[in-house]
């Protein structure tokens, strides 16, 4: 099957008061309150279950430890922190979740621990701004075919109804932006060989420039792996031989499904298959979990190293309810809660496990979104989901690239399976159809293998701009589907926006400093807010001998009434050459007979070992290192000149 179907039970152990213990155990000043607190979780009174449980825990805390203690705690911290989320006190539901925890690791309450580390993220909202910035450039691994900007992008399409196929032509009726990748199946025993329709699509493929992901999918651990040493290595070479880029996502969701019954046997056969995948120019290797898997089947059991996989991705569906289902009685806030289901729902939330799995474990790789899908109909309960759906493909679309800049790909899983309890499939929605056509319309998301974004998304915390910028927000608060964005520029409202990524362009900015707060909103009420302050330049030309020097990324800055330059650009452009040692953070500048040595952060510049004194010195901004331009090209012997009607530098250099 394509997309694999799983079930999973869950039982919460979270024991809550010790079961039998002598009233002279406790210290005296407890009962009082501790009374009031059963009467209140009698009632269901959530008000004074808080107050009188807040009074119980201070005063346990303040007792010496003992066994008694921490089991009491452990209970106590569990019902409480529900009671504070239930309030809508989300601050002290997630302290008290994080005071828990040690408490419940001594108890050994494994499940427990687990709930509660999903609630602390769950419950933690977030609202960050980001910036369009054409020199910005975000975290980049240098994996095989990862892009230095932007997403690669496409679906599956051999399931949809209008086009049955990978004919391009067909596809671009219905989704006229030119994917750069295409989602293929094949299942592990199948010969592409003898089945006409991989030739046609990868040939398909190679002609319009397009790179596959190519989902090898395996029912089993392969415990005898060595024995398909001769198929794996001629499918291999099938792929090898069309010369396109091929993700080879070998042996998915594996912590879901029969193929990771045996993780030892896993982690061995995909090593088997990337050994020899590896060998290949064209083929990167795919280690591809299911975004959140079962309890007792950790990322870490599955995970082969680093020098086997090339990315790491996910399979990543958001679906209202788990397993179709609204109501599960006593689990139903624990599987919403472990499956981001229902009021936890958002793509953002989904991946935030496997993204903090990869943190905690220095795993440097990019993110590729494999497969993916939003449901916009529950055929379990008969409902229809397309507004609900639009939100979270927004985020999907949105949120998601903004909040995780190493996720540079995602496939839409564009197939409607007869035995999906929810509808993901875009081909008989035209609302979601439509939505995703004009999402993926951002030139973020690149038609080509060999393109890059113009810019990137980077987070916004003041500093330095021109005189126009674009901003989005990601902003998240727990058990809200309705956020709107208002901004407001030097205290003036500029608009309210309800679309994620709540994108907006200020043009025409002075000169001098501006702030920027912004609020999310639900309803009215503001849930957050953030200012920023940023200072706006104008746009600074440099000329040398007449020729205007083009900076790619970092537009050249004023500091302190100085002009600050990247450090290559205009010196280059002079015939010197410039190298830089990041040990010492210095930038070296040679012209063949002079050298000219300046380090970051000091306003000293050495000139063949004579020392001059700048007025600003050399440092880094948005990561690129700027050098006082005026100090250096005179100490060059150059003739420097500054227009201010024109914010123009002319540098007049003879070698």
């Amino acid at each position: 099957m394509r997309k694999k179907l799983f079930c999973l039970l869950l039982s919460w152990v979270l024991l809550l008061i010790p079961a039998t213990v002598l009233a002279d155990d406790y210290p005296h000043e407890i009962w009082s309150p501790l009374d009031r607190f059963a009467a209140a979780l009698e009632a269901g009174n959530d008000a004074e279950m808080y107050e009188y449980g807040m009074q119980v825990i201070t005063i346990m805390e303040n007792q010496p430890d003992s066994h008694l203690k921490k089991e009491f705690l452990a209970g106590k911290y569990e019902q409480v922190s529900r009671c504070a989320e239930r309030l809508g006190y989300y601050d002290k539901a997630v302290e008290l979740y994080q005071r828990y925890l040690p408490y419940g690791e001594y108890m050994g309450w494994t499940d427990g621990l687990i709930y509660a580390k999903k609630k602390i993220y769950l419950l933690t909202p977030y609202l960050e701004i980001y910036v369009q910035d054409k020199a910005y450039y975000p975290v980049n691994y240098g994996s095989k075919f990862e892009p230095s900007r932007g997403v690669y992008f496409g679906s599956v399409y051999d399931d949809d109804q209008r086009i049955l196929d990978f004919d391009n032509n067909k596809i671009l009726t219905y989704f006229p932006k030119q994917n750069s990748t295409w989602l293929l199946y094949l299942e592990f025993g199948e010969n592409p060989r003898e089945l006409g329709r991989y030739n046609r699509y990868l040939t398909e493929a190679k002609k319009n420039g397009i790179g596959v992901e190519f989902a090898w999918n395996t029912q089993s651990s392969l415990e005898d792996i060595e024995q398909y040493d001769a198929y794996i290595k001629d499918t291999i070479d099938f792929l090898d031989s069309y010369g396109i880029p091929v993700f080879l996502r070998f042996g998915a969701e594996m912590n879901i499904g029969a193929n990771g019954g045996n993780p030892e046997a896993f982690v061995k056969s995909f090593r088997y298959v990337a050994s020899y995948a590896k060998t290949k120019q064209n083929i990167a290797m795919v280690w591809s979990p299911h975004d959140l898997g079962a309890l007792d089947r950790p990322y870490s059991l599955y995970y082969p190293g680093d020098e086997y996989v090339d990315w790491v991705a996910a399979s990543l569906y958001v679906g209202k309810y788990f397993e179709g289902k609204k109501e599960h009685g006593s689990q139903t806030d624990p599987l919403n809660t472990y499956f981001c289901m229902d009021e936890f729902a958002h793509p953002v939330m989904r991946m935030t496990e496997l993204i903090q799995f990869m943190q905690e474990n220095g795993i440097r790789k990019p993110v590729l979104i494999a497969e993916c899908g939003v449901a916009h109909y529950t055929r379990m309960e008969g409902e229809e989901l397309t507004d609900w759906a639009k939100i979270q493909m927004r985020r999907l679309y949105g949120d998601l690239f903004l909040r995780f800049p190493q996720i540079k790909m995602v496939n839409y899983f564009n197939v409607k399976m007869e035995n999906e309890v929810n509808a993901y499939e875009l081909y008989n929605n035209s609302a979601m159809n439509d939505l995703y056509n004009q999402l993926v319309e951002n030139p973020y998301f690149l038609s080509s293998m060999a393109d890059t974004a113009s810019f990137s998304y980077r987070p916004f915390d003041g500093g330095r701009t021109g005189t126009s910028i674009t901003v989005s927000a990601a902003g998240y608060y727990p058990k809200i589907l309705y956020n709107s964005v208002r901004y407001y520029l030097d205290g003036e409202k500029r608009g309210e926006f309800w679309e994620t990524p709540y994108t907006v362009t200020f043009d025409g900015l002075t000169e001098g400093w501006h702030s920027l707060k912004t609020e999310l909103v639900d309803g009215g009420s503001v849930k957050m807010e953030k200012e920023i302050w940023f200072e706006v330049q104008r746009e600074v030309s440099v000329f040398v001998n007449e020729e205007k020097v083009v900076f790619p990324d970092q537009q050249p800055v004023i500091f302190d009434g100085r002009t600050l330059v990247p450090a290559r650009g205009v010196f280059e452009k002079m015939g010197t050459q410039v190298s830089w040692n990041g040990e010492k953070q210095e930038v070296t500048v040679t012209n063949g007979e002079k050298t000219f040595c300046l380090v970051i952060g000091e306003k000293n510049l050495t000139v063949d070992g004579r020392t001059i004194d700048m007025d600003v010195p050399a440092q880094t901004i948005n990561d690129r290192t700027m050098i006082p331009l005026r100090a250096v090209s005179e100490a060059m012997n150059a003739k420097v000149d500054w227009s201010e009607e024109t914010s123009t530098v002319s540098i007049t250099y003879r070698n």
